[in-house]
């Protein structure tokens, strides 16, 4: 019996299913407005009452000018979140720092004391409210416990030593934590120039302050006590005599 080979054959393909023809439309509304410009004003974009130099449209910038605000030279943004237009702070201009090189006298057990100076000059961005004035009265606390045990009236100030940091009594009873109000807080980093290895600590103490009568320029002394010890290869020991320490304030 002959082999019969048989194929099968389909000289066309048919794809059925899905739409004959796909329309892409790029048309999601109207043309909108951007913004584009800075604003400034005297106070945040939110406080009531600021003036703008125009209406603030999405994605406009904003500068507070207000040196005496406590977010003196933030910048903002006018942004779409949450279903609403806000303003959203974004960063500061001018970083708030104070730098300064002082030759301090360490004591027989590895103790200095630096007074380093600070103004709206040399720390240009210190709100005015937020640090008290010479005639204020300020007690130096170490904790909230001692803060909230005051005997003071409205208006008094306490300094945490524990975290360098102002706060204001701005509703009685003062044993209420609630009311007192958080203010700015003293930043500092320090270090010692030495021929060794140099282990260090410091604390920030209360500061002074003082009125020039003429200008009226109100400056603060932050003594800043240091602890420095020295690695000789063998043992840690007290630094001794005068040394050189970098010093660097932030006020936040």
């Amino acid at each position: 019996m002959a082999d019969v080979n048989v194929s099968i054959e389909q000289d066309t393909v048919v794809v059925t299913g899905g739409a004959s023809t796909l329309n892409v439309d790029v048309n999601f509304g109207s043309k909108g407005s951007d913004g584009s410009l800075i604003l400034y004003g005297l106070g945040k974009p939110t406080d009531p009452g600021v003036v703008f130099p125009n209406e603030p449209k999405l994605l406009d910038w904003y500068i507070n000018i207000d040196t005496t605000d406590d977010e003196y030279l933030y910048i903002y943004q006018y942004v779409y979140a949450n279903s609403t237009s806000t303003w959203s702070r974004v960063f500061k201009i001018v970083p708030n720092v104070y730098q300064t090189n002082k030759v301090v006298t360490f004591n027989p057990m590895g103790v200095a004391v630096a007074n380093v100076s600070v103004s709206n000059t040399t720390l240009p961005l210190i709100p005015q409210y937020s640090f008290p004035e010479a005639s204020s009265t300020i007690f130096p606390v170490a904790s909230e416990a001692e803060m909230t045990a005051i005997n003071g009236a409205v208006g008094t100030y306490a300094f945490r030593t524990d975290l360098a940091k102002y706060y204001y009594l701005s509703a009685l009873p003062a044993s209420s934590a609630t009311n007192w109000q958080g203010l700015i807080t003293v930043n500092a980093h320090v270090g010692v120039e030495n021929a060794y290895p140099v282990a260090s600590s410091f604390q920030v103490g209360v500061p002074t302050i003082a009125q020039d009568p003429v200008t009226g320029a109100v400056m603060y002394t932050l003594p800043i006590t240091i602890v420095a010890y020295q690695f000789t290869g063998l043992t840690f020991e007290p630094i001794t005599g005068n040394k050189t320490a970098h010093i660097s304030i932030n006020v936040i």
